[in-house]
């Protein structure tokens, strides 16, 4: 049986529990509050609770909405820049979005995250962590060099 979907309100509810953690994770860590994540989103801790049942729910949504942006933004610049320009382009945005994590180990080192599902179609998320974790020299990624997940 599939899942009911979601009504406006709840997905609007949803929507914004996801965007307000990304900025309170990119600025505070995973560690951050979400009792003020909720009150930040405007709604009670409750309806968090609900759509997020514990921490590590949340950080998955958050991580899933912004690698999901990634693939997007590839297969659109695909489409629409020439190849050079593309990549330079996706770099960019990759490069953001690494910038905005604290601790880029967190993903992979929670309890109940499979961070490898989360950027299986990013082929640099494995490549991001081993670095993360330095189990890659400083001259980038080397296959020798670094543990595989």
């Amino acid at each position: 049986m599939a899942a009911k979907p979601l009504r406006a309100d709840a997905r609007r509810n949803h929507d914004r529990l996801i965007e307000v953690a990304a900025k309170a994770f990119a600025s505070s860590g995973v560690d951050t509050s979400l009792e003020a994540i909720a009150r930040e989103a405007g709604v009670g801790p409750g309806t968090l609770y609900r759509h997020f049942p514990a921490r590590e729910v949340l950080i998955e949504a958050v991580y899933r909405r912004e690698v999901e942006g990634l693939v997007a933004a590839a297969e659109e610049l695909a489409r629409t820049s020439a190849p050079d320009e593309a990549l330079a382009e996706w770099m960019q945005r990759f490069v953001g979005y690494m910038a905005t994590k604290r601790d880029a180990r967190q993903p992979a080192t929670s309890p109940g995250i499979e961070f490898a599902a989360l950027c299986a179609d990013v082929w640099s998320c494995p490549v991001s962590v081993q670095v993360a974790d330095g189990k890659c020299g400083p001259g980038g990624y080397d296959p020798a060099g670094c543990e595989q997940r």
